[in-house]
């Protein structure tokens, strides 16, 4: 750090922090400084957020120094709020090493070292956050007190004790030079250093941190250090094996686990799918006598939901009726979720109709007392709906809220959206898109906030019902309300567009992207979805400018598409007698001679392709010159360099004979013949010159 970063870095902490009633000196280059000298420290705050607001915007890049001497004019005031604002942005509007240079001046204590790390971990900087961990290490407060009954302290040992023998095993007990574990005065730090490193994956510096925690006597796993235990094991529920092994070490030991810890186990059972693990769980909680909560019975249905496991769900149904668990509207919405994924859509109505009986109070218990059934259910019993290919009853759904009195939310209105698509198997209606219109115009007229996901189900509808001139008045509907399409929205509507013929709207808008902002950049989906309506449109020669471009852009390629799109172009090519498309397919299916065509390595698309490519190019090259052309060989067989590619005689055969390409009766030998099998070679069809010669003065015209 220069002498003059110093001096004013220094100059903060001396004003700032006490509240000085005169700023210090500083550059003139620092021209926000005189300004906020003379402000209130209101007024500075006020100016602090804005700041921070244009950094998250990419507004503005403010330097450490000016960070800093924006806050140290407040005078004074409430100095942990500067400290906290002048933190925060330091952080945001540097780099991770700049920062941490200024925050080693600015952070004089562990409070501001939370604030520092709970930024950057936000920002997912690994580096940030070990700098942050190497400047608690050179702070080194005095050594904490270790209380003597503390069970693994770092000079005791204990004959039987998992957690010992664990520590033995993996080194968590070797002797620590760092100053980190004398230098926390709470296990504030100690928090946020563990979620820190969980949130980043860092599962090795998170048993680091842990352990360290421990030998420092911020940890003991007694009911006050549950907090710090449930922390740890959520920081390793993304390693489902390791989550387990230490939650088991600690049952052992005796550690104090609550509902809130079994919990976490269960999200990294939901995570893996694991439904094994999932009951060994439920096996826990009833021998440490803790009670499953609504989380605990969510989690399961999740967990077996997600491993097509109906069975596993109704089993959870049972064991909440079994606990005497009185069933909550957020566990019901799982659970009617789960029905929908498993397409029970019988088990759903059921369960649905029981709640609407307790918010008539007519079910049992007090009739008097009437529950009101909540949006958030309403919505999970469309999505339950939609899920079982029931979007009639999903719409029957968003009329029963406004029956009640309620009025529906954005993502309700969106659920039904979604139900006005084609349901699988079926073909879209018409009375879909009327549908879909008439809800899109009720969240108009009651001034709900239209979102880019309502767009983007309108499009697919406009799609579906190949209404490219409603895409298009959407569109610009969607740009009065200024929401921003995405890469997903702007595919949706060029699909739709290019259904109803819009070509040339199509690609402007597909042009857009390219030169626009990175979330709408396309993606190697949107290539393919472009180039596959194009190319079932009839649009060929613009399809194959798109896979092209696809490829030039290093997006992988779709073989299948490719090979249907290559062989479209080629029938497309011949039977119009475009030369120029001709020499594109050409370049895609690796002809470079009008005499030979080796079709080994190719499919039944790309063959059939490649002979209707060379055949058309025959075609215009005896129209041009009148001369009878050369002998053609195609190889179909398997040859010396591929010996596990497909024979093709067949498919080759099969397009000759369409297109009536046949040897003469008495010049069979000299015309379309197999030869036997030679050397290295298991086939080829050779076609004479003078056969091709008589299919172009005879049959070619008429092909």
């Amino acid at each position: 750090m220069s002498s003059e970063v110093r001096v004013n870095v220094l100059a903060f902490r001396r004003h700032a922090l006490a509240g000085p009633r005169r700023a210090p000196a500083t550059p003139a280059r620092h021209s926000h400084y005189t300004y906020y000298t003379e402000l209130s420290k209101k007024e500075i705050l006020r100016h602090a957020r804005a700041l921070q607001s244009r950094l998250e915007s990419g507004l503005e890049s403010v330097d450490v120094l000016g960070s800093v001497d924006l806050l140290a004019g407040a005078g004074d005031g409430d100095e942990a709020e500067r400290t906290r604002l002048a933190i925060q942005t330091i952080v945001r509007s540097n780099k991770s090493e700049q920062a941490l240079r200024a925050l080693r001046e600015v952070a004089t204590d562990f409070g501001g070292l939370r604030v520092a790390l709970d930024e950057f971990a936000a920002r997912r900087s690994v580096k940030g956050v070990r700098g942050i961990e190497q400047i608690a290490q050179q702070m080194g407060v005095p050594d904490r007190v270790h209380d003597t009954n503390d069970r693994h302290d770092t000079n005791d040992r204990h004959e039987g004790c998992g957690t010992c023998a664990q520590d033995d095993a993996s080194g968590w007990d070797d002797p620590l030079d760092s100053p980190l574990q004398r230098a926390m005065d709470g296990t504030a730090l100690w928090f946020a250093l563990i979620a820190a490193y969980g949130s980043l994956n860092r599962l090795k510096s998170v048993s680091r941190c842990f352990k360290m925690a421990r030998k420092a006597g911020s940890w003991r796993g007694t009911d006050s250090d549950v907090r710090l235990t449930n922390t740890f094991l959520h920081a390793l529920h993304t390693d489902i094996k390791a989550v387990f092994v230490r939650a088991r070490q600690m049952m052992d030991d005796g550690t104090v686990l609550d509902t809130t810890s079994f919990n976490v186990l269960l999200k990294a059972c939901m995570k893996e799918g694991d439904t094994k693990r999932a009951k060994m769980v439920l096996a826990w909680m009833q021998e440490q006598r803790v009670r499953p909560d609504g989380i605990s019975y969510s989690t399961l249905i999740k967990t077996f939901s997600y491993s097509n496991n109906f069975d596993g769900v109704l089993y959870v149904y049972d064991l909440m009726d079994i606990n005497g668990f009185e069933m909550t509207d957020d566990v019901r919405g799982n659970l009617l979720i789960a029905c929908g994924v498993a397409c029970q859509h019988d088990t759903a109505l059921m369960i649905w109709r029981d709640r609407v009986k307790e918010s008539s109070g007519g079910s049992g218990g007090d009739r008097s007392i009437k529950k009101p059934i909540p949006m958030s259910l309403y919505e999970s019993m469309m999505i339950s709906c939609n899920q079982a290919s029931q979007g009639d009853r999903s719409l029957e759904v968003l009329d029963e809220i406004k029956e009640r009195g309620l009025v529906p939310s954005v993502k309700a209105y969106n659920l039904a959206l979604a139900a006005c698509r084609a349901q699988p198997g079926k073909r879209a209606r018409p009375l879909d898109l009327i549908n879909a219109v008439n809800i899109f115009s009720e969240m108009k007229v009651r001034g709900l906030d239209v979102d880019g996901y309502t767009y983007g189900q309108l499009f697919e509808i406009a799609a579906e019902a190949s209404q490219g001139p409603i895409a298009s008045w959407l569109k610009s509907s969607m740009e009065t309300d200024n929401v921003r399409p995405n890469v997903v929205i702007n595919t949706s509507l060029m699909k739709a567009l290019i259904r109803s013929g819009m070509v040339e709207e199509a690609i402007a808008i597909f042009q857009k992207m390219i030169f626009g902002p990175s979330t709408s950049k396309p993606t190697g989906a949107t290539y393919r979805t472009l180039a596959k309506e194009l190319r079932e449109q009839g649009f060929v020669r613009e399809a194959l400018k798109i896979y092209t471009a696809m490829r030039k852009a290093n997006f992988a390629p779709n073989n299948i598409e490719f090979q249907k799109l290559i062989s479209a172009a080629a029938e497309t090519a011949f039977s119009q007698k475009d030369s120029l498309l001709q020499a594109e397919v050409a370049d895609l299916c690796r002809v470079t001679s009008l005499s030979i065509l080796d079709l080994h390595g190719t499919s039944r698309y790309e063959a059939r392709a490649a002979v209707l490519c060379v055949l058309g190019m025959i075609a215009s090259e005896y129209r041009a010159s009148s001369r009878q052309p050369s002998p053609l060989t195609i190889i179909v067989g398997r040859g010396e360099h591929s010996p596990s590619e497909p024979v093709l005689p067949g498919v080759v055969r099969k397009c000759l004979d369409e297109l009536q390409v046949r040897p003469i009766d008495d010049e069979r030998l000299d015309g379309f013949e197999e030869l036997q099998p030679l050397a290295m070679s298991e086939g080829r069809i050779v076609i004479s010159g003078r056969t091709l010669h008589n299919w172009l003065g005879g049959g070619a015209e008429c092909t």
